[in-house]
């Protein structure tokens, strides 16, 4: 059996000879190999993944933001609600 050298384009592939005289010839690409292409891709820094990680977070600190503001707008409210109004 040969099989790619690891590190390379042919990482994972392999060819199983049965027969000098004729036979069969079968290749194949390692589903080792291809669950590591899949991971490589998922955890790279460009991906889909970080990237929506990142648009989260973001949204995250924008929503705090927000419910700061309402929270002073709302206390505002309640203080122009609780004084007394003195009319003569």
């Amino acid at each position: 059996m040969l099989s790619g050298a690891v590190g390379s384009n042919a990482a994972g592939m392999a060819i199983n000879v049965s027969s000098t005289a004729g036979g069969t010839i079968v290749l194949s690409n390692g589903v080792a190999n291809q669950f590591s292409e899949l991971l490589e891709s998922v955890v790279k820094d460009d991906n889909a993944l970080d990237l929506r990680i990142t648009n989260l977070n973001s949204r995250a600190e924008e929503l705090t933001t927000d419910k700061a503001q309402m929270e002073r707008r709302l206390e505002a409210i309640e203080k122009r609600y609780r004084t007394p109004v003195w009319y003569a």
